[in-house]
């Protein structure tokens, strides 16, 4: 099953895109696990050959004297081979060979698409923690304005106070 790995831009935040990017570019982890599912295709690739009829040749062109019967001359042959052999897998070891490396191979997968995963929830919580904290900062400059605002309140009370006993008293 493929894990919608754009999941991210259901959020809309320019900055949430290029921060992402910039971590599967060079994140040197994923950078291993991806190496790693291509050294299992490769690995994959080499098993099921050994299924496969092994085909061969060769040419050549040897030049020489062969005495009385060229009149000590030189005389050049062309040679060539073709060579096609069929391994007989009597007792399956190439097809468990085949089944191992496709077994490694998708397990070399899963690594990588955890490992995106991982790297791509990491970023977004970090990203996310960062914005509840500059949110939380905002909040708490604008709590700090509302005492500042009642305490000029009292002083004004306080001072109209202060003035009406003036005029009364």
């Amino acid at each position: 099953m493929e894990i919608d790995q754009k999941w991210w831009r259901h959020f809309d935040d320019p900055t949430l895109d290029v921060l992402i990017a910039e971590a599967m570019i060079n994140n040197k982890t994923l950078q291993i696990a991806e190496a790693r599912v291509e050294e299992a295709w490769a690995g994959r690739r080499a098993a099921r050959s050994l299924l496969l009829p092994q085909v061969g040749g060769s040419v050549g062109a040897p030049r020489g004297n062969l005495g009385y019967f060229t009149n000590n001359q030189e005389v050049s042959f062309y040679e060539a081979e073709f060579i096609a052999t069929r391994d007989f897998d009597l007792f399956g070891r190439n097809q468990a060979r085949t089944a191992v490396a496709t077994a490694v191979l998708q397990s070399e997968e899963a690594t990588r698409q955890a490992v995106r995963v991982g790297l791509l929830a990491g970023v977004a919580r970090n990203y996310f923690d960062m914005r509840n904290c500059e949110r939380q900062i905002e909040l708490t400059k604008q709590n700090l304005e509302k005492p500042k605002k009642t305490l000029e309140l009292i002083q004004a009370q306080m001072q109209a106070t202060k003035a009406s006993y003036i005029l009364i008293g």
